[in-house]
């Protein structure tokens, strides 16, 4: 459970799923429990993307053509 101060003393917050690693398994899962109506925590220790980042080149990626770089796909 997540807490924080506010003006009227600590608030608690509870999350139905938690999501490690922002890379596109991670927003994936983000999409699919937001659309399930779930609430959800998605922690990267970065930047969106995860290691898609500091990808040159991402080939046989679903639903694309080409090679696009990881930060373009990201």
């Amino acid at each position: 459970m997540e807490h924080y101060q506010g003006k009227a003393g600590i608030f608690w917050r509870s999350y139905d799923v938690l999501i490690i690693g922002g890379g596109p398994a991670g927003l994936s899962a983000g999409l699919y429990c937001g659309r399930a109506g779930l609430k959800a925590l998605l922690l990267e220790g970065t930047a969106p993307g995860g290691q898609l980042l500091l990808a040159d080149r991402i080939g046989n990626y679903p639903g694309l053509t080409g090679e696009p770089g990881g930060p373009e796909l990201a």
